[in-house]
């Protein structure tokens, strides 16, 4: 977990200025507020932003997280914690799918645009991908919607805009 901090050049975060004046930074992820203006901590995909307090208020530290890895024994759906994340299929037969939902309007449950998911072949169920109604998969091969052959091969999903992901790796039929 990476750590690092922004601290002001001036004395206080930020100056008091007028009345009107915002006294806090505002985070956004693509164009969300995340956060209320008085919140000391704010907590993001991927890291978290804590505000110090007493003699520290003019610090603000960023804290990120590495990449989590949601263990899945079956079919499954992607959802939002998903994004900057993996998923390891850990199933022993048949095919685990993986399924790419739909954009629903709501930013608070869709996936960012720039989304990347990893999805890795842990067991030895073969590992498929299924676009939801209305999601475009692109890939360089029709046919080849799912992991290769055996175990340990790992896809990647890029969301490139509403409903349109990219889908690449070890990419075979099964």
């Amino acid at each position: 977990m990476a750590t690092f901090g922004l601290t002001p050049v001036v004395s206080a975060f930020p100056t008091p200025a007028a009345e009107g004046f915002p006294n806090y930074i505002q985070f956004q992820a693509n164009g969300t507020n995340l956060g209320a203006a008085d919140a000391d901590t704010v907590n993001f995909v991927g890291g978290r932003v804590t505000r110090g307090t007493g003699e520290n208020s003019g610090a603000v530290t960023v804290t990120m997280a590495g990449m989590v890895w949601r263990d899945v024994t079956g079919n499954t759906t992607l959802v939002r914690g998903d994004a900057e994340n993996g998923i390891a299929t850990t199933g022993s037969t048949g095919t685990q799918t993986i399924t790419v939902p739909a954009d629903t309007g709501d930013a608070a449950t869709d996936l960012p645009v720039g989304s990347c998911v990893v999805l890795f072949q842990a067991g030895a169920a073969g590992l498929a991908v299924q676009p939801g109604a209305g999601v475009t998969l692109l890939y360089r091969t029709a046919a080849f919607t799912a992991t290769a052959a055996g175990r340990y091969a790992t896809l990647t999903l890029v969301k490139r805009s509403a409903n349109i992901w990219l889908l690449c790796g070890d990419m075979g039929a099964l």
